[in-house]
């Protein structure tokens, strides 16, 4: 399956990606406003918004969001639940085809999105859209395998072993990768690495809806996942009715040169 393709699988469930996505702590959202320097009036220029999970968090505290979204299914959800806030301003349009203003946002942000753009022209655009004292934020939240009941690794074993070890993201582009992309584009500083350990705890049916929204998941076949699911939902009922997650969120951020 192609990148783009990828890019906008996440569609075909969007409210269920509303529901059950984790937003972002506060404390990450606040580190990264602060570096902004405009706690409020400032103007955020937001990457693949999805259903508007990040968007929520920076609209509450009174920025100006223009959205990027590349699918109009997960566009629709974030609309109707920010749209009345009269300060998100949402474009269904791929961000490397998006021709919007130059040099006007105090912060250029792409939350659990920017892997999906083409670097090539992503880290030109995000330049030009940002005045000189704007900043570009890059945020992820990854869920971590470690306190697994060994019974879900064996279920990966079972049925989609390149999943038993977690995100197939962390493994093709690891975080100090991340980092030094944004330095090698050449068009900002090297950046500062902030991250935040967190847990959450879901119940096993929210724990099976959440690896639905999942790409790695999304794109295994429908038998091959379901099978999955089934086996991962017996052991979690047996350790309790649910599992407790551990997270590292992370914001990659850097100023232009």
């Amino acid at each position: 399956m192609d990148q783009a393709r990828r890019a906008t699988i996440f569609g075909e469930v969007a409210e269920l990606y509303e529901r059950v996505r984790p937003p972002y702590p506060e404390v990450v959202i606040d580190a990264v406003v602060e570096r902004m320097g405009r706690a409020h009036g400032g103007r955020v220029l937001e990457v693949g918004a999805g259903t508007g999970k990040a968007t929520a968090q920076f609209l509450a505290r009174q920025l100006t969001v223009v959205a990027v979204e590349p699918d109009r299914r997960m566009a629709a959800v974030a609309e109707a639940k920010l749209g009345h806030t009269g300060r998100l301003h949402l474009h269904v349009e791929r961000f490397e085809t998006w021709d919007g203003d130059d040099a006007s946002f105090d912060l250029v942000v792409a939350a659990q999105a920017w892997h999906w753009v083409d670097p090539a022209v992503g880290y030109r655009k995000a330049r030009a859209a940002l005045h000189p004292a704007g900043i570009l934020a890059l945020l992820w939240n990854r869920s971590l395998v470690e306190g697994r009941p060994p019974g879900v690794t064996d279920a990966y074993l079972r049925h989609a072993p390149h999943l038993a070890e977690g995100s197939t993201l962390d493994r093709s582009w690891p975080a100090d990768g991340r980092s030094r992309q944004v330095a090698e584009s050449g068009l900002f500083t090297t950046p500062e690495v902030l991250t935040w350990r967190w847990t959450r705890w879901c119940d096993t049916a929210t724990y099976l809806d959440l690896l639905r929204t999942h790409s790695d998941h999304r794109i295994l076949p429908d038998d091959v996942r379901a099978a999955l699911l089934a086996d991962i939902g017996e052991v979690l009922d047996a350790h309790g009715g649910g599992i407790e997650i551990p997270y590292v969120s992370e914001a990659v951020i850097a100023r232009p040169v």
